[in-house]
């Protein structure tokens, strides 16, 4: 077997695992972003999420998260979702969002997000429309 075949075999090698490892990675950021749709917030770009908008400085997060979420708490908002690479960010704004947020040490990630979004969907439905 000549040395360009084995190269060959060994990149082809290489590209499976990484292949296998970049699609679970990908199906699971898409069952967080479908758990996750209910909830406000920006969904940000893909892969990078939010993080193009707080590229500037070091201490951008600092200042604009606190910013953000005083802007959409005097607007009426509950919680402020951010995604952060492939990392959600949830920042409850109340005590109520917070106690979802957090859930319990039994329940498991997912049930919280689907308690969280349908809280907030339930939210959104009762809250009657204010026109200017």
């Amino acid at each position: 077997m000549s040395l360009l075949m084995k190269l060959f075999i060994i990149a082809l090698m290489v590209v499976m695992v990484l292949g296998r490892r970049l699609a679970k990675a990908w199906r699971e950021h898409c069952h967080r972003k479908k758990l996750t749709r209910r909830i406000p917030g920006d969904e940000g770009l893909p892969v990078i999420g939010n993080l193009y908008e707080y590229r500037h400085t070091e201490i951008a997060l600092s200042i604009t998260v606190p910013d953000n979420a005083r802007i959409l708490r005097t607007k009426g908002g509950r919680i402020l979702k951010m995604w952060l690479l492939n990392t959600l960010a949830l920042f409850p704004l109340d005590v109520q969002m917070a106690h979802l947020a957090r859930g319990d040490h039994q329940g498991r990630r997912v049930r919280r997000l689907r308690a969280v979004g349908r809280t907030w969907a339930d939210i959104q439905v009762s809250r009657p429309c204010h026109s200017s």
